[in-house]
């Protein structure tokens, strides 16, 4: 029963991943990291992808490396949610055209940020012929220690400075003001990426381990 349930499980995380990406395109970054990748169900239902498989390994005695490290790799994923849950830092920044800001908006309150943000330029792009928008772009510019950078934020793309990440969110009907979200997750993305390495690796060896169950079926191709 546990065999069967894992691959639907593992498919179903998989299309929750894949969805999340359609979403960040055309709903911003911010929408899936906050309502898909962050979120308590997502969570869970890697909690129940480890338990799954460590039953499954403990019932059949695995001791093969790719799937001890597949099953590793998807713990320490879930270890990089709960990191992020426990120090990550994350709010909003209203800006306006020339305005300097140097703090953002959480629920607990203004929080200081280490540099200072001002909007440059905002401008929404349509869709050739239509009313559609298609992309909305900001561009500021952020001081640091008396030295300045440019940069631009979309929809799709993030601006990420010493550690921060900035999504944009919305805009203000007059055009001349952006609000961004803003977090810093330095520990819960490290150990995140540090699992999707591990994941991707375990996924290498099994495909190409010989005498494997997946090596089988691509040479029965």
């Amino acid at each position: 029963m546990v065999k069967k349930i894992i691959p639907v499980v593992y498919l179903f995380i998989v299309a929750v991943l894949a969805t999340a990406t359609i979403f960040g395109k055309y709903m911003g970054q911010a929408y899936a990291v906050s309502n898909i990748y962050t979120s308590w169900w997502l969570a869970a239902l890697w909690a129940l992808l480890v338990a799954l498989g460590a039953i499954y390994k403990k019932r059949r005695r695995i001791r093969t490396p790719h799937i001890l490290l597949l099953h590793i790799a998807l713990a320490v994923i879930l270890l990089g949610g709960l990191v992020s849950r426990l120090t990550a830092v994350s709010g909003t920044v209203h800006l306006r055209q020339g305005v300097a800001v140097t703090a953002m908006e959480t629920a607990s309150g203004s929080v200081p940020l280490p540099f200072t943000l001002r909007l440059d330029t905002f401008s929404i792009i349509h869709t050739p012929g239509t009313t559609h928008a298609r992309d909305y772009i900001t561009r500021l510019t952020v001081t640091d220690s008396a030295r300045e950078e440019h940069g631009e934020i979309s929809m799709n793309r993030v601006l990420t400075h010493s550690g921060w990440r900035f999504c944009q969110m919305t805009y203000d009907d007059d055009i001349q003001g952006t609000t961004l979200s803003a977090t810093r997750d330095v520990y819960g993305v490290a150990t995140t990426y540090t699992g999707y390495a591990m994941l991707l690796l375990a996924l290498l060896m099994m495909l190409f381990t010989p005498n494997g169950r997946w090596r089988g079926i691509v040479s029965s191709v």
